[in-house]
C-alpha cells in the first residue's frame, strides 16, 4: 500500500485553529453588535428628527392658539368695558338728578316772611381713574366718580321765619327722600337786622340756607 504524506497538514491545522479561535468569534460578534447599534442609532436619530419636526409643528399650532386666545380675551375685555359703560349710562339716565324737581319742591316750601332773592346750584363730579394692576399684583378697580349736589337759597327774612323755612325744606317729600340721613339743610349766614329804606317801619335780615345732598358714587 502506498504511503501518502500531506505536506500541508501543518498549514491546514493552523487554518483550522484560526477558524476556531474564540477571539475572532468575539470580534465578529462585536462587529455585528456594533453594526446593529449603528443601525439603531440611525433609526433613533431619524425618529428624533421626526419628533422634532412634529414638536415644532405643535409649538407653532400652540402659539397660534395662544394668539387667538389673547385676541378673544382682549375682545371680551372690550365688550365688558362697553357693557359697564352702557350700564353706567343707563343708571345715570334713570337716577340723574333733575333740578326741576328741586324748584318744584321750593315753591311748596314758601313761608310767610321769607322772600327768595336768588338760588344757586352746585353739581360736581370727582373722578377716580381705574386701576389696572399687573397680572397677580393686585385687584382690578373700575373707574368711578363721586357726585356732589347742593343748592343755596339767598333770601330776605322779614319775620324771623328762617327756622320755619328750614323745617319746611327738611319736611318736603321730595327733598326729604333725596336728603336721607346723610344730607343736610343748614343756615350758613344770617345778617344783623336792617331797616327797609322804602318802608322804615320794617326790619329784615339776609339769610343764606344751604341744602347738601349725600354724595353718590357712580361707576
Amino acid at each position: 500500500m502506498p504511503i501518502r504524506i500531506n505536506l500541508l497538514a501543518e498549514e491546514q491545522a493552523a487554518e483550522e485553529l484560526r477558524r476556531r479561535d474564540p477571539v475572532k468569534k468575539v470580534a465578529v460578534g462585536a462587529g455585528a453588535v456594533g453594526a446593529l447599534f449603528v443601525i439603531w442609532a440611525i433609526l433613533s436619530i431619524v425618529r428624533v428628527m421626526g419628533a422634532g419636526g412634529q414638536l415644532e409643528k405643535l409649538t407653532a399650532q400652540h402659539e397660534g392658539i395662544a394668539e387667538q386666545e389673547k385676541a378673544v380675551n382682549d375682545q371680551k375685555k372690550e365688550i365688558d368695558e362697553i357693557e359697564d359703560k352702557l350700564e353706567a349710562l343707563h343708571d345715570l339716565a334713570v337716577e340723574r338728578f333733575v333740578w326741576a324737581s328741586v324748584l318744584n319742591a321750593l315753591q311748596h316750601c314758601v313761608v310767610d316772611g321769607i322772600k327768595f332773592d336768588r338760588i344757586t346750584t352746585s353739581q360736581k363730579y370727582f373722578e377716580k381713574a381705574e386701576v389696572r394692576p399687573r397680572r397677580g399684583e393686585g385687584k382690578y378697580e373700575p373707574a368711578e366718580s363721586t357726585e356732589q349736589i347742593a343748592f343755596t337759597v339767598y333770601a330776605t327774612d322779614t319775620k324771623d321765619a328762617y327756622s320755619r323755612f328750614i323745617d319746611a325744606l327738611a319736611k318736603d317729600e321730595f327733598l326729604k327722600s333725596n336728603l336721607g340721613e346723610k344730607g343736610s339743610v343748614k343756615l350758613v349766614e344770617r345778617t344783623a337786622p336792617q331797616t327797609d329804606l322804602d318802608n322804615p317801619g320794617v326790619t329784615f335780615r339776609k339769610i343764606v340756607i344751604r341744602c347738601v345732598f349725600p354724595d353718590k358714587l357712580r361707576k
